[in-house]
This record gives structure tokens, sequence and C-alpha cells, in this order.
């Protein structure tokens, strides 16, 4: 399945590996933040921002379901963040559109309770106060 090829990709921060996936007009739909990317460009570049979030990065496909240019991807993702290897670990779902062989679409979801108990918890282990990913690992690294 394509979606575990871009996933193997990304864990080994091959931005040339996952891009070759998409079409030029892909669209990442981000559900817990509301945030949507359009375009090859915006989309790789969150890809390749997010990858250097991790110190190290494993995905583990749950589940998946495909019909037509239709999927869904059940997907844990683990590793580490940051400098001081803060562990994560959650479950996301992601809704695919294909177009040609290639994905057009991914929407992400996870509930915004999952996405808070990630930064509460790296927050607990780092001790700073932060109200987003990035925003921990900008401090970790400091």
């Amino acid at each position: 399945m394509i979606v575990r090829s871009v996933l193997d990709a990304f864990a080994r921060n091959d931005p040339k590996g996952y891009e070759k996936h998409f079409t030029n007009d892909i669209i990442f739909v981000h559900r817990p933040s509301g945030n949507t990317l359009r375009g090859l460009d915006a989309v790789s570049a969150s890809f390749a921002n997010w990858r250097r979030e991790f110190s190290e990065v494993s995905t583990e496909i749950l589940d998946e379901f495909a019909f037509e240019n239709r999927a869904v991807a059940q997907i844990r993702w683990s590793g580490r963040l940051g400098s001081k290897n803060i562990e994560i670990d959650f479950i996301a779902c992601w809704v695919l559109s294909f177009r040609e062989e290639k994905l057009c679409e991914i929407v992400d979801f996870y509930d915004k309770d999952t996405y808070q108990q990630q930064i509460d918890r790296a927050v607990k282990e780092d001790g700073h106060s932060v109200t987003t990913l990035s925003e921990l690992n900008g401090r970790a690294d400091s």
C-alpha cells in the first residue's frame, strides 16, 4: 500500500521518498489543529518540519481498508521528541483519497484529548509550559 511507503520514507527522513506518492495539488487536513495545507510544496514542507521534531520515530499500520480511490489507515506513531528524547505514542486515523495512483488528500484524525495528552505528558517530562509539540521541541533544544 502507498501509505506504508509514505510512512517508511517519513521515518527515514526521505522527502523524495514520500513526495513521489503525492499529487502536485495534494491537500493535507490536520483535524486536531484545524489546519489545511494545499499543494506539494506546503505538504512536503510540513512533513519535513514534523519529522525534524523527532529524534526517532516509527509507525505501525494497525488496520487499513481501501475501496476504489479511497482508503482508511489506523496508524500508531511512536518515538522520541526533541533533544531530550521525550517519548510519544498515539494512534491516528488517516482518511485518504487517490488520483492516478497517488495521494491527493490526507485527512489526519485523532481527537483533541489525545493531542493534549501528548503535550501534557511531554510538559510533565520536560518541565516547561507549552501549547504545541513544536513549541516543546524548541524549548527542549535550548
